[in-house]
């Protein structure tokens, strides 16, 4: 245990040497980085809780042509919580965009003067 803490411990001491000192230009370049990354896995994540709606929808429908009462609870649950997914995904994308477009943050690749 102790021979692990001294190998982390030697392979992190020479960090410190490689800081650097931090401005607003590079948290905010960082946010846009951040808002970049999440803009391209929303609409996969949004998908996936879609999925979970139809999967429950379909088990639930299942379920009630075949009389199976825990099949359409568990069909009931799943269609929920998809939706609840949605709504928290699309919620936050929308509360993040509306927060984007009110203070004129603009993220991508900034378009250099001709």
């Amino acid at each position: 245990m102790k021979k692990n803490a001294i190998i982390i411990m030697l392979l992190v001491s020479p960090l410190p040497a490689f800081a650097q000192g931090c401005d607003v230009t590079d948290f905010l370049s960082l946010a846009g980085c951040l808002v970049d990354l999440l803009n391209f896995f929303v609409p996969f994540l949004i998908g996936i809780g879609l999925m979970l709606f139809f999967w429950g929808l379909a088990k639930f429908i299942l379920a009630q042509s075949a009389g199976d009462q825990q099949g359409i609870s568990g069909g009931r649950q799943l269609m929920i919580w998809g939706i609840v997914a949605l709504f928290v995904m699309v919620s936050i994308w929308g509360i993040v965009q509306i927060l984007a477009n009110t203070f004129g943050w603009t993220f991508g690749v900034p378009q250099l003067p001709t």
